[in-house]
């Protein structure tokens, strides 16, 4: 400022840059944004400053600036401050986005508060906002982390998600409801296959996550279900997520067909000795005396 360079490397020097340079006019909600989106998470206190700066300068703030200013906070797992954040942005009449509400819905299921995140929820559809499928799935997750899990509920938000006109259902969103089949009680490893069978038949096709396998797999074990339906559920899931030209599924297709061939000779094997086992009991018995 006036041809000399400040130093921007503490709270109280990001701020007073910001305060004069919207009073300067130099500085606008565009400039403070692309400030904050290079901002490291660890330097949120920076971030902070200078949003105050900015506002102390007469910088009208705006949902995008404050959107930046959040991402940095969650990033840096203040959740206090991002909650203020929210709080203050209710009181000035903004409503947050989609992608806000997930932020902070996520951080509140890392701090272990699903009902917190079903408030967030709840406020993000009061408010007009049409949730995105990662504002449902979070919020199916929530329902999975209660104690008892609120699987009624959660199957009520599923089905609304999934009985839109242009459903946004995707694989996260049915491994957040088969995380509430694994923690019913009593539990029935059946309807967490019925559920990973349904999003495999689905029109359009959603695209398989190893995740998915991997909580059907926990289930089939948990169940102690049968041994081919785990095979079958594995080959399945493993074909599914493999690239076709890639070595692991040559690879794989080879052991595949190298086992195949090996049962076969067994069979083969057992087969042709107790035929020919067969035969010489038969021919020993009508021999005469």
């Amino acid at each position: 400022m006036n041809g000399t360079t400040v130093p921007l490397s503490t709270p109280a020097e990001v701020e007073h840059a910001f305060a004069c340079s919207v009073k300067a006019r130099t500085v606008s909600n565009a400039q403070l944004r692309r400030y904050l989106e290079h901002l490291a998470p660890k330097d949120y206190a920076l971030a902070s400053a200078a949003v105050k700066g900015a506002k102390s300068g007469g910088l009208r703030i705006n949902a995008n600036s404050y959107e930046a200013l959040l991402h940095c906070l969650m990033g840096a797992g203040q959740l206090r401050a991002s909650m203020e954040l929210y709080q203050q942005m209710i009181q000035q009449h903004m409503t947050p986005t989609p992608d806000m509400y997930a932020a902070l819905m996520e951080l509140c299921l890392q701090r272990d508060m699903p009902k917190q995140c079903q408030t967030l929820f709840n406020d993000l559809q009061k408010r007009g906002v049409r949730p995105s499928a990662r504002n449902y799935e979070l919020m199916i997750t929530s329902l999975a982390d209660e104690v008892p899990p609120q699987w009624e509920r959660a199957i009520e938000v599923f089905d609304k998600v999934a009985g839109e006109r242009h459903s946004r259902v995707t694989a996260q969103t049915y491994n957040a409801l088969m995380r509430v089949y694994m923690n019913m009680d009593p539990f029935d490893w059946r309807v967490v296959y019925n559920c990973y069978s349904e999003m495999r038949k689905r029109r359009p096709r959603i695209r398989l996550k190893w995740e998915s396998y991997l909580i059907l797999s926990e289930a089939l074990r948990k169940g102690r279900a049968g041994y081919v339906r785990r095979g079958a559920a594995y080959v399945d899931a493993w074909i599914a997520v493999t690239p076709l030209r890639s070595l692991d599924f040559l690879l794989g297709a080879a052991v595949y067909f190298a086992i195949v061939m090996a049962l076969k000779s067994v069979l083969s094997y057992a087969m042709v000795s107790y035929y020919e086992s067969s035969a010489t009991s038969t021919a020993d018995s009508v021999l005469p005396a």
